[in-house]
């Protein structure tokens, strides 16, 4: 399937870093360690494997690149979600106030407000809807204060579907969609959200 690429840098950045933050400086060695294991993980198969998760998870994509969206969507469509999209941290402020999400997925670089600090307003409001940093930053203090903001992980960019589809396992599994805790509402009536194939694992929007 079609990737971002297929250098890999797992999900587990998040919380190693926290862990090496606790107990020592930031440093180049230190950055270079976690990289280190990451592309050690590259050299297995990319090639996804099927979903554990259910169906139906309403995922915020926070994005400005065109053809970011395009790629994350397919692969988040894959993997049954559905989503929707907006272009800045100011129009991800309002989506939240707005509507819940089971995820998002927060780019950092993006014009009018950045990532980071869009995140930081919406945890004035919000504090549990999993937000996940979409970065290529790798340096530990960058990472660092994303965490500190309230972001929940750190997807590293370049990432192929199969780590975005772990990603997601990792904060979803388990878990019931919103929509379907809501008794299938989400604006109204929508009990039939959607149809997920499971042999093409496409999403059939029926109403939203």
């Amino acid at each position: 399937p079609a990737s971002i690429t297929q250098h890999q840098q797992q999900q587990s950045l998040g919380s190693s870093l926290l862990d090496q933050q606790s107990s020592q400086p930031s440093s180049s060695g230190t950055s270079s360690n976690i990289l280190q294991q990451q592309q050690q993980q590259s050299h297995q198969s990319t090639s996804p494997v099927p979903s554990i998760l259910k169906p139906g998870f309403h995922v915020l994509l926070v994005e400005d690149e065109p053809v970011s969206i395009r790629l994350c969507t397919k692969f988040l469509e894959k993997c049954g979600c559905t989503v929707e999209v907006v272009t800045d941290g100011y129009n991800a402020i309002t989506a939240l106030e707005k509507d819940k999400y089971d995820l998002v997925l927060m780019d950092i670089v993006m014009p009018n407000l950045d990532g980071a600090t869009a995140t930081a307003c919406v945890r004035e409001f919000n504090n549990f809807t999993p937000i996940i940093a979409m970065t290529g930053n790798v340096d530990n203090e960058d990472l660092y204060t994303y965490l500190q903001t309230g972001m929940n992980d750190i997807l590293a960019k370049p990432f192929s579907q199969k780590d975005l589809q772990a990603m997601l396992e990792k904060h979803l599994a388990g878990k019931i969609p919103l929509a379907l805790q809501n008794n299938g509402s989400r604006e109204g009536n929508i009990d039939q959200l959607q149809q997920f194939d499971q042999n093409g694992g496409d999403i059939k929007r029926q109403k939203l």
